[in-house]
C-alpha cells in the first residue's frame, strides 16, 4: 500500500475521548481542486466552503476517531500529493 514504508516509524499513543473536542470536517471539490473545511465550533456539525461556493461536498468526517470512519491523510512530497485513507 501507499504508506507501507512508513509503518515502522509510526508512534502510537492512546488518547482518552475526554481529552479532545471533535468537529465535523467536510471535503469539498470544485474541478481539480479540493478544500477541507472544519466546523467553526467544537461539537459543530455544519460547514460551508467559503473559498468556492459552487464546490460540492464529497466526503464528511470528524476531527477525532469514530467507529466506522477511516482517517484521511493529505501528504505532499516533492511534486506529488495524496489525499486518502492509506
Amino acid at each position: 500500500a501507499t504508506a507501507d514504508e512508513l509503518k515502522s516509524k509510526v508512534v502510537y499513543d492512546l488518547i482518552e475521548d475526554t481529552r479532545y473536542n471533535p468537529r465535523a470536517i467536510d471535503i469539498y471539490k470544485s474541478g481539480a481542486s479540493f478544500d477541507a473545511v472544519a466546523a467553526t465550533s467544537t461539537q459543530g456539525t455544519a460547514t460551508t466552503c467559503s473559498t468556492s461556493p459552487s464546490a460540492t461536498r464529497v466526503c464528511s468526517g470528524f476531527s477525532t476517531p469514530k467507529p466506522g470512519y477511516s482517517p484521511f491523510f493529505y501528504v505532499t512530497c516533492g511534486g506529488s500529493t495524496y489525499l486518502g485513507p492509506d
